[in-house]
């Protein structure tokens, strides 16, 4: 029997790697151990990206079990499997360069900025050098693929797996929103962590600007808190230092979570007429697909691997990156029921493709070309 041994960094509540490794686990015809390696390596190093790259040299170091299948997340535990001798299959989620650019402008001070600025180029030089040697690379978008090509990589791309039975529910909009406690009216769902690259404070710039905001209102699931009128959120960055949240201006019209378990998601999706996805980058946007499989229409911003799933005026609309005024008038064109309905009927029929009985064997497939190989 072919056992797989899935490698991340550290746990986190939420995001698409950990919702490809639910799907991985709970479905696949083999058995699925998940590690992670934060601490393993003791090191001294005051910089926490060297520290990254050494755990996973550590946990690897003394690892010469070879009767099973590393899958590691992420590129860098990918390289020290391989480099270990391990049968390896590595998926890259994202750039890690990419994503610490943006990360700079959640900085709390000057010397964070610095450091994250020096995260940044220190994952691309090595990004460089590591994804041309990686085998069995796996990608999970045509976006992705081609920003790996670029560094040299040889990726396979195979489809994140989605559980679309889980996202039909028989609730109608009026029943989830009754269910999840607010007023029945037009509501636009941001679901997703509290930094930059998550664009949400271009989302509450929109909402306030928004012509029909009377009549509309926002639905926030995530780390945030609503403290006198304000929106108050500790950015999703290294920082090691005193907690500094930042705030923003709240109206009575916006309703915050906090974060849910992921098979309680579908209910807020049922309760949203919108998502709102608008990222600075993402190489796909899992939470697109699930909004899809809900029958929740969706608004992304047009960059990076988002364009890819949300088809302007087909599957989704997309707004100019970075720009409130042109979000607000997507939420005001989305607002008209026909158009909306069309749009969700398309992106349920797209979001099939997807489904984790089609995709996983794939999966599967590929852990015992790799096993055998």
């Amino acid at each position: 029997m072919i056992r797989i041994n899935h490698i991340q960094y550290m746990k986190k509540k939420y995001g698409g790697s950990e919702t490809l490794l639910e799907l991985i686990v709970a479905k696949s015809k083999y058995k699925h151990t998940v590690d992670f390696a934060q601490g393993i390596s003791k090191t001294q190093s005051d910089k926490f990206y060297e520290r990254i790259i050494k755990d996973f040299q550590a946990y690897f170091q003394n690892r010469k079990n070879k009767d099973s299948i590393i899958h590691a997340h992420f590129i860098f535990a990918g390289h020290a499997a391989q480099e270990a001798g391990l049968p390896t299959v590595c998926s890259s989620h994202c750039l890690f360069s990419e994503e610490f650019k943006l990360a700079v402008y959640d900085a709390i001070d000057d010397s964070e900025k610095e450091e994250l600025k020096e995260a940044a180029k220190f994952f691309n030089n090595l990004e460089l050098l590591l994804y041309p040697e990686q085998n069995n690379l796996l990608v999970h978008s045509e976006f992705h693929r081609k920003e790996v090509e670029k560094l040299g990589g040889h990726p396979r791309v195979l489809k994140l797996p989605l559980a679309v039975s889980d996202f039909n529910l028989t609730l109608t909009k009026h029943e989830a929103k009754k269910s999840v406690g607010i007023p029945d009216k037009f509501t636009a769902l941001f679901l997703g962590r509290p930094t930059y690259l998550k664009g949400f404070t271009i989302l509450v710039e929109a909402f306030q600007i928004l012509k029909n905001r009377k009549q509309a209102q926002l639905l926030v699931v995530g780390d945030f808190e609503l403290q006198n009128k304000k929106i108050c959120y500790t950015p999703c960055v290294n920082s090691e230092k005193e907690i500094n949240k930042k705030s923003l201006t709240a109206s009575k019209d916006i309703f915050i979570v906090p974060p849910v378990n992921h098979k309680d998601i579908p209910l807020y999706f049922a309760a949203a007429d919108v998502l709102v996805c608008p990222s600075f980058y993402e190489s796909i946007g899992y939470v697109n697909l699930e909004a899809m499989a809900a029958g929740t229409a969706v608004i992304g911003s047009d960059t990076a691997g988002i364009p890819f799933i949300v088809k302007h005026n087909e599957t989704g609309l997309l707004f100019k990156t970075g720009d409130a005024k042109d979000l607000a008038k997507k939420i005001e064109e989305i607002m008209d029921e026909t158009m909306r309905q069309r749009l969700v009927n398309n992106g349920k029929d797209f979001v099939q493709k997807y489904d984790v009985k089609k995709v996983l064997p794939e999966y599967d497939s590929l852990y015992e070309e790799v096993f055998h190989g």
